[in-house]
């Protein structure tokens, strides 16, 4: 009798864009995973868009976590802080601030301490692993 497997979800949803380069990731480092496509038909546009939910095996998720982390660049919310420095994309000077004054580029990663990626990072300890 063989045990049935725990699974996460990932989550986030991903265009057909954003899944094609994660899964060749997923199988180079062996995490076992299954993907969920939806399929929504757009008869104005005549097109069709796929999307992807990805789950991972349990013995797994730590792993998917720390690609995830990694992948997304998501910094932990609770110990990031602004920018000081030279901006990268025009050469101002920033003092502490989440945005550069003179081009606008942003320095914050995008993920909320309440983003769901974020909780799944941290649920399986992914930030403590940096």
């Amino acid at each position: 009798m063989t045990e049935e497997m725990s699974w996460f979800e990932i989550p986030m949803t991903f265009s057909l864009e954003e899944y094609t380069p994660i899964e060749p990731h997923l199988l180079q480092l062996g995490i076992h995973f299954r993907r969920r496509t939806k399929k929504k038909f757009n008869p104005q546009m005549k097109t069709t868009e796929y999307t992807y939910t990805i789950y991972v095996a349990e013995e797994h998720a730590k792993a998917a976590a720390i690609f995830f982390r990694n992948y997304l660049d998501i910094e932990d919310p609770a110990t990031s802080e602004p920018f000081s420095g030279t901006c990268p994309a025009c050469g101002g000077r920033v003092e502490g601030a989440w945005k550069c004054p003179e081009c606008e580029i942003n320095f914050h990663s995008g993920f909320d301490e309440d983003h769901p990626m974020v909780a799944f990072i941290r649920q399986f300890g992914a930030f403590e692993d940096r």
